[in-house]
């Protein structure tokens, strides 16, 4: 018999025992990110399995799910704002306690990593995997180990603070800190050492904005710790469009006036007679590679999905329609985009094909290509999905 014959019947039926072991069928298209072979798509390109995990809410409890919607797991455990570790071994969120818990990402070995009756929120790992950031009961961020040890504050004094993020060494935390400063009440961005030797005031962190009286949202390092993005004012309000996207030098020493760059800009405009279209954009996410942001442009049409490179050039809009597309976030490759939305969808039953969440009254998670293709849906629940992290 050939000996090229013979090897790629013996490569046939391990693709068909695999697809019988494995469960899974052909690839839908979507890029994954596979097991390091030195040829997948040789040995058996029926049955490349998609590794990434994405949690999320649904209707009150955590699911988890591969990255392509497959193998969907409701881990039995309600909890809100769920945290995926870097390596997908574990999910930290809040419980309805009120605290901060860690659990496997099946669900098991759940418990709290901190005691008593304190109320903490805004979990997040670093990348190393080993601690965990968050906001405690006195409204100061704390850093403890994922095994609930090595409990500590960062930051000090009568201050609030919210939104802890690591940079990617893990060496900093960006985070928020709100007050009043003279021209109302609102908060700015700083960073600090993930390490320090004793609790630090704000006026001890690096303060990397001044914006008299402006509320500031979900600063982000970027893949090189260099510069942090956040958002600019009050989001979710096109009727009075002033959340932009910035992003600034987070080397420079502490800042006093407005340095940082404005990525993109609030805009009135005639759109097709419907009248003036007004925009507020937010919810910025960097990608893996730290090159492009994803983020929301919310208008009077509808809230869309949005990328830029990270100068605020090349805008490109993923999403469109009068639906509101909300909370994205990337993949560990870069490549894709999970978003939440209540856009409507068909099923089709055979021939039979029905338009599914018509009305909007429910939630489901969807995932785009960073370039605005290949959109698939990847839950189809009548409730509410929410909340997803991908890794």
């Amino acid at each position: 018999m050939n000996v090229i014959a013979l090897k790629k019947g013996l490569m046939l039926g391990l693709c068909a025992a695999a697809a019988m072991l494995a469960g899974c069928g052909a690839v839908d298209g979507a890029p994954v990110e596979t097991e390091a072979q030195s040829d997948p798509i040789l040995i058996c390109p029926a049955c490349i399995i998609d590794l990434s995990r994405i949690a999320y809410v649904l209707d009150y409890n955590i699911h988890v799910m591969h990255g392509d919607g497959t193998g969907d797991v409701d881990t039995g455990v309600q909890g809100f704002a769920p945290a995926l570790s870097h390596d997908r071994t574990r999910i930290a969120y809040v419980a309805y306690d009120n605290k901060v818990w860690v659990m496997n990402i099946d669900g098991t070995g759940g418990h709290p990593i901190t005691a008593g009756t304190t109320v903490e929120s805004d979990p997040t790992f670093s990348h190393d995997r080993t601690r965990i950031a968050y906001v405690a009961y006195d409204n100061k961020v704390w850093v403890m180990n994922i095994d609930g040890t090595g409990g500590h504050p960062i930051t000090a004094g009568t201050t609030v603070e919210s939104d802890p993020s690591f940079s990617p060494d893990d060496s900093k935390l960006v985070f928020m800190s709100a007050a009043w400063d003279g021209a109302g009440y609102g908060n700015e961005v700083y960073t600090v050492t993930s390490t320090p030797a004793s609790p630090k005031t704000v006026a001890q962190c690096k303060k990397l904005t001044s914006t008299a009286g402006t509320w500031l949202y979900r600063p982000r390092f970027n893949a090189a710790g260099d510069r942090v993005a956040f958002q600019l004012g009050i989001f979710q309000d096109y009727n009075n469009p002033t959340a932009q996207i910035a992003e600034v030098d987070a080397t420079l020493s502490n800042q006093t006036m407005q340095y940082w760059t404005f990525l993109t800009t609030p805009t009135y405009g005639q759109s097709n007679g419907e009248g003036y279209v007004k925009t507020s954009d937010g919810d910025p996410d960097f990608s893996s590679g730290g090159t492009k942001l994803a983020y929301v442009d919310w208008n009077s049409n509808g809230a869309h999905i949005w990328t830029m490179l990270v100068n605020g050039s090349s805008k490109t809009q993923l999403t469109t329609g009068s639906d509101e597309d909300m909370d994205p976030d990337w993949n560990g490759a870069g490549s894709r985009i999970v978003f939440t939305s209540d856009r409507s969808y068909t099923t089709c039953y055979g021939a039979l094909c029905l338009i599914q969440n018509q009305y909007h009254t429910a939630t489901n998670l969807f995932a785009i290509n960073a370039d605005g293709s290949n959109l698939t849906r990847l839950t189809g629940t009548t409730g509410h999905a929410e909340s997803p992290s991908w890794q």
